[in-house]
């Protein structure tokens, strides 16, 4: 039997404006230097003006995408998409790096930065 998950494309393309907005979610201003006030609010640490994010580039090489219907305690069903969302990627020879696993060390329980929503084209 063949799983399929229907999903939601959350964010591809992605403005300056929107990535520094993520950006500052968890963030206060202090001395004109953003520091991290609530770590569990972070949604990226690329701010898409100094520090570009593969969603700032157009067209896009990153896209954010979760089960439908979403439900976002529900981690272990986001995992279970990943795999079969990195297969495929696998299968159509694409190069893909995907939030739960950053450092592409097939270990996921040594990131220090989970996204996982978070698919992206590796450039070679």
């Amino acid at each position: 039997m063949v799983v399929d998950f229907d999903n939601s494309i959350l964010y591809g393309y992605r403005s300056s404006d929107l990535q520094f907005e993520l950006f500052r979610r968890g963030r206060k201003l202090e001395n004109g230097i953003w520091v991290i006030d609530n770590p569990k609010e972070i949604v990226t640490y690329k701010d898409g003006i100094t520090n570009l994010s593969k969603h700032n580039i157009f067209p896009s090489l990153a896209v954010d995408a979760v089960p439908y219907p979403i439900d976002w305690p529900d981690t272990d069903r986001m995992y279970y998409f990943a795999g079969m969302v990195m297969e495929r990627a696998r299968q159509m020879d694409i190069p893909l790096r995907w939030g739960g696993d950053l450092n592409m060390n097939t270990k996921v329980k040594d990131e220090r930065f989970v996204d996982l929503p978070h698919f992206e084209i590796v450039v070679v």
